[in-house]
């Protein structure tokens, strides 16, 4: 049998890292962090967090420590240019899913998180750590560090580090997992509600997705009242770099920009225009394809090492923090296998659980992507009517499919 883990090691300290160990710790299972950022680093956008990712949240006594940090909402209003109302969808529902959905700056989501596993005594965090290399032995893993922490070994590695993840490297060991460019990057910024010209005077319901010929414009809220707004679009261009990246946003992206949205309507046209160039962001949306593989001997992923997605249906962390319910709902049923020696079987059940539930998400994220696209008028009017007839016709089915997602009812089962 192979050595029992005196504790978990755990490979970012993102959203999904953290909350999977805060998850572990629930079940009295220590664990250590290890992640390259700074503890107080700030990055990345908003995000949308719906009812399944809510419920997890929740679960873990996470929630109520960051519904009034964001801005709770239910419906989101998708709208063409000249303000056809194509549909409503729910993002969440008190009443039906019991959460609506909150849409937070992804780096106050991640400061609770740390907090919460500060507090944990089971946790351990080491930053400023670069995975430079994994080695498996039959019995150990172990992670080399590019700092003065030349390694660390244990029995279990849990890869929770994002979308470049050394751990998928080295499960896979294939340039085939490799995260592949999805052709879209999203631009965008923030300003204030007071600021945003609307064309009857008073303000629209928000948020709100506008649609045309040239592609789509949303307007979210994020902070709790709703005064600062956040806006982006989505345009269809090379890959770049990340310093190419940043020369284009800074100096081609503003004037890009307002030429190509100046006939489109109030309030898009007032936002753009009155945007303050150095403000934008730039993000590249890339996805790691459909692997078969999450799991080695000693080692497995989640969250987007595993499956990253687009976030065009507003799924991606709601799927990590599934696979962290998910993982951990196993362990709880199989706990002396998993700390016994017998973890790779706990990571085949995960993966066997999950992979359904993964590729239902991915399609459904690629059919709201394709809505987005820049076209032609006849394609446009037809994609339109296809959008209005599938948000008030078959839109309630498939939300139930997501957000009425239970991780706990999922058989923990591990066949002899």
């Amino acid at each position: 049998m192979a050595q029992r883990p005196s504790h978990i090691m755990i490979a970012g300290a993102g959203l999904g890292g953290t909350l999977t160990a805060l998850a572990l710790a629930r079940l009295q299972i220590p664990s250590t962090l290890y992640e390259l950022r700074p503890k107080d680093e700030e990055s990345g956008g908003a995000i949308a967090l719906a009812p399944n990712a809510a419920r997890v949240l929740d679960r873990l006594n996470v929630y109520e420590r960051i519904k009034d940090k964001g801005f709770l909402f239910e419906e989101i209003y998708f709208t063409d240019v000249e303000g056809f109302l194509i549909g409503s969808p729910k993002l969440g529902s008190f009443e039906r899913y019991g959460y609506g959905a909150l849409r937070i700056r992804r780096h106050l989501l991640r400061e609770v998180l740390l907090e919460m596993c500060l507090e944990e005594p089971l946790i351990d965090l080491q930053f400023g750590h670069k995975i430079t290399s994994i080695m498996e032995t039959p019995s150990t893993i172990t992670l080399h560090f590019s700092d003065n922490l030349a390694s660390a070994t244990g029995t279990i590695l849990i890869g929770a580090d994002g979308l470049h993840s050394r751990v998928r490297e080295h499960i896979y060991g294939s340039k085939e997992s490799e995260p592949k460019y999805s052709g879209t990057t999203t631009i965008g910024a923030v300003t204030q509600a007071s600021d945003i010209h609307w064309p009857s005077g008073t303000p629209l319901p928000l948020p709100a997705l506008t649609f045309g010929q040239k592609g789509m414009f949303g307007l979210m809220p994020q902070n709790p009242n709703g005064t600062t707004i956040g806006w982006f679009i989505e345009l269809t261009m090379p890959e770049l770099n990340r310093d190419e990246l940043e020369e284009w946003r800074s100096t081609k992206a503003p004037g890009l920009i307002r030429e190509k949205y100046k006939d489109w309507p109030e309030p898009v046209n007032s936002v753009i225009q009155n945007s303050d160039d150095n403000s934008l962001s730039a993000w590249v949306q890339y996805s790691v394809p459909n692997i078969t593989k999450w799991h080695s001997p000693h080692s497995v992923i989640l969250g987007d090492a595993a499956h990253a997605i687009p976030p065009t249906a507003g799924q991606g962390a709601a799927m990590a923090f599934e696979d962290v319910a998910t993982l951990s709902h196993i362990i709880k049923h199989n706990r002396d296998l998993f700390l016994g020696g017998g973890h790779e079987r706990v990571f085949e059940r995960f993966h066997e659980l999950r992979k359904p539930r993964i590729e239902h998400v991915r399609y459904l994220t690629e059919v709201s992507s394709k809505s987005r696209n820049e076209s032609g008028w006849l394609m446009w009017q037809i994609r339109k009517y296809g959008m209005w007839a599938y948000l008030n016709l078959w839109a309630g089915r498939n939300h139930d499919d997501i957000y009425k997602y239970e991780c706990e009812v999922l058989d923990p089962k591990i066949q002899s």
